[in-house]
């Protein structure tokens, strides 16, 4: 199924929820800002999911007062909760940092580089020290509802389907980038620390496209 996100601003109260408007037609109540997601264009039959976890799952936001019971949108990059029936996503620039479910994975709302794209999106936080943070970006594609050319060939549902996962770092106070899979490219990101990372890759047989051996070394970057 997919949503829209449509920019009508919605606000929860913390405690009753009295609804009015404001001269410019949104939605008032309480503080804290979000947008609706209109579920009216959705397709009836859609393949796969666009989420990491269909479950809405407590969470904590940084900076609201209460928690909210969240899921992650991988394809359209929201947050999202219900609240009365209706579906509606966090608005990422007021609230940045979630702490999703019981395990609080963390994830940022953040600019960063992939390839030759200069993006901004939520990242999940796989590990974070002093000196280097590494993020992966939870990836799903859409493919929509095609009709058949032909008698003979079948209709085509939407669909959609996990992709593989990017992975980024932060080196102290540089920009977000995308994780190099070359070892020697990979290496090099650490600059005087080069010889030291490349000997532990080496000695630990690490994989660069395994999310573990990536938090390893990592873990060991950040403790020289």
């Amino acid at each position: 199924m997919k949503f829209k996100v449509i920019p009508i601003i919605f606000t929860l109260g913390l405690s009753v929820a009295m609804f009015a408007q404001d001269p410019g037609g949104n939605i008032v109540v309480g503080s804290s800002s979000f947008t609706v997601i209109n579920k009216n264009e959705a397709e009836d039959i859609t393949i796969g999911k666009p989420y990491m976890n269909e479950e809405f799952m407590e969470s904590v936001v940084l900076d609201f007062e209460q928690p909210l019971s969240l899921r992650y949108n991988a394809y359209t990059d929201e947050m999202e909760f219900e609240h009365e029936g209706e579906l509606y996503a966090l608005k990422k620039e007021d609230y940045p940092v979630v702490y999703l479910g019981v395990q609080k994975l963390k994830y940022e709302y953040l600019p960063y580089t992939k390839g030759r794209e200069n993006l901004s999106g939520f990242l999940r936080v796989l590990e974070e020290g002093d000196n280097y943070k590494l993020y992966k970006k939870e990836e799903v594609s859409y493919t929509p509802y095609r009709k058949a050319a032909s008698s003979y060939e079948k209709d085509s549902p939407a669909q959609y389907k996990r992709e593989k996962d990017k992975f980024f770092i932060k080196i102290g106070d540089n920009s977000i980038v995308e994780m190099p899979t070359n070892r020697n490219r990979f290496s090099k990101l650490f600059g005087s620390k080069e010889n030291e990372i490349n000997k532990f890759i080496k000695d630990n047989r690490i994989n660069l496209d395994s999310e573990a051996d990536l938090i390893r070394t990592i873990k060991y970057a950040n403790s020289l």
